[in-house]
């Protein structure tokens, strides 16, 4: 287990959370930034930027001297509802479930082929509750916590959720397997704060390192805005997250080091749409619109979209390959935290994005020597096409089989 206390790490509370980028200028930083530095957190692979909490006064000089760039540390949010605490403790009978999701996307006759061997998923949520059945000893390969606590400890019951569907398994006596029930876990327990998610994936980037294996990392979160996120500076002028932003900066060290990320497409659509077209407006946001990452919407028991799945094309993907890349279906019963819930509106992209990342690990455990992007590509390629426009549903409503067959 690692992790760290980001939430007071320089000891000043109540302030601006801020992360800072000190440029390589000839111009000196004088000694009131020298000793923000000195109090702030310094992230491993990113040297030159640093975490901290800030008065006003200190945010107001950052902003204006010439060698420091400042970006908010935003604040993210599962990209699921809230589901009220009236779990069963073991599963309903006669419900549709993930084992009925599992088998419309074919993931039973995918396990003929693969079943996520030698391969690990990293949940980037609120931590697993790693007492439950489904996630016996052998598949809990380790983690991170935002404040040093157990990650194997849920405090929302939304990252439970995502770890089961991704990668839960039947053979120690749990409810039911995931996408990929021989993958282990990781699970890197955040607040949803970028600087958190940033410390997570330089701890995710040595995993990998250290054994060479495939790491998928599932992020279900976003912003829930109808317009591009912003942040506001002390002056109350709106400061736009830019693609500049070093949450981004670790994405990308992530993808380059050979972890594969899947991202929730959001659920923003049915609070943003004022009518009928139903690809429009874009609601897909910062860094769930990389064109590195595969971003994932959701349909229902019978194929249609759900009405609040985020549509494209995205706010920062190429416009030639718009988001979402693909959708999933999510109804039924599912792990939530140390139980189970029936979810009448379904899981969320909270859910439909732990059912890709789950095909990923069965193909990365078929090639190991793939790339990211080869990977994230066969599942584009070997969707079920959905009727429709690209912006909704990306290439479909992905398919496990036709992917490893």
């Amino acid at each position: 287990m690692a992790g760290a206390d980001l939430s007071q790490e320089d000891g000043h509370v109540g302030g601006r959370r801020v992360l800072m980028r000190v440029r390589p200028l000839s111009v000196p930083i004088g000694p009131h930034i020298e000793a923000l530095q000195q109090r702030s957190h310094r992230f491993r692979r990113q040297p030159d930027t640093f975490a901290a909490t800030v008065s006003d006064e200190e945010y107001q000089r950052l902003k204006m001297h010439p060698a420091t760039e400042v970006y908010p540390d935003v604040q993210l949010h599962p990209a699921a509802g809230t589901v009220p605490f009236t779990r069963n403790m073991t599963p309903a009978a006669g419900l549709p479930g993930l084992q009925d999701v599992l088998q419309s996307i074919s993931a039973p006759t995918a396990w003929n082929k693969s079943r996520g061997k030698d391969t690990f998923i990293a949940i980037m949520d609120s931590g697993v509750c790693g007492t439950m059945k489904e996630f016996p000893d052998w598949k809990r390969a380790g983690g991170w916590s935002f404040d040093g606590s157990d990650p194997w400890t849920d405090y929302s019951g939304h990252g439970s959720m995502a770890a089961c569907v991704a990668a839960a398994t039947e053979s120690d006596g749990g409810a039911s397997n995931g996408v990929a029930p021989d993958a282990k876990l990781y699970s890197c327990k955040t607040q949803y704060l970028t600087s958190q998610l940033i410390d997570a994936y330089e701890w995710l980037i040595d995993r990998r390192e250290e054994h060479k294996q495939p790491i998928v990392a599932n992020n279900s979160y976003g912003s829930y805005t109808c317009n591009p996120p912003e942040e506001h500076d002390v002056q109350g002028n709106k400061q736009p997250i830019t693609i500049n932003h070093p949450f981004v900066t670790a994405l990308q060290q992530a993808i380059a080091a050979g972890i594969a990320v899947v991202f929730a497409a959001g659920n923003n659509h049915s609070n943003c749409s004022s009518g009928p077209p139903p690809c429009q407006p874009n609601t897909i946001w910062t860094w769930n619109s990389l064109d590195e990452v595969l971003s994932v919407g959701t349909v229902d028991q019978n194929n249609d979209l759900w009405e609040y799945s985020s549509r494209g094309p995205g706010q920062w993907t190429n416009p030639v390959a718009p988001k979402p890349d693909c959708v999933a279906p999510t109804y039924g019963e599912v792990m939530w935290g140390c139980g189970y819930q029936n979810m009448g509106k379904g899981w969320g992209t909270s859910g439909a994005a732990p059912l890709a990342a789950g095909l990923v690990a069965l193909l990365a455990s078929q090639q190991p020597g793939s790339t990211p992007a080869d990977l994230l590509d066969r599942i584009r390629q070997t969707c079920d096409p959905h009727p429709t426009p690209h912006e909704c549903s990306g290439h479909g409503v992905i398919n496990c089989a036709r992917a490893v067959y």
